[in-house]
């Protein structure tokens, strides 16, 4: 016997939504992340985490997932996007669920 039975419920297929992870090295200058979420936030695209290492030779590791259910445009115009941004290096697509 489970006691919390009446609280346990499968999720509602209408909540699902679409999640995206990608990896990005970042130059260590002043406004770069905020450039990139600025153009994560114009495609709609909800960051969920961000993970970013310390700089090391001026390069920062950052791993962002986010969901993708309202995302304007395709994920390839999305990492393209975020490749053009200034300081910003090896964009790469890890997993979409």
């Amino acid at each position: 016997y489970y006691k919390y039975k009446d609280y346990v419920f499968l999720p509602d297929p209408e909540m699902a939504s679409r999640k995206a992870v990608i990896s990005l090295m970042l130059h260590h200058d002043r406004g770069i992340l905020s450039e990139v979420l600025t153009t994560m936030s114009q495609a709609q695209a909800s960051i969920v985490t961000i993970n970013q290492n310390i700089p090391i030779h001026n390069w920062a590791s950052v791993v962002m997932s986010f969901d993708i259910s309202a995302l304007q445009g395709t994920l390839d115009d999305l990492v393209t996007k975020l490749g053009d941004i200034r300081g910003v290096s090896d964009v790469h697509l890890v997993s979409v669920e």
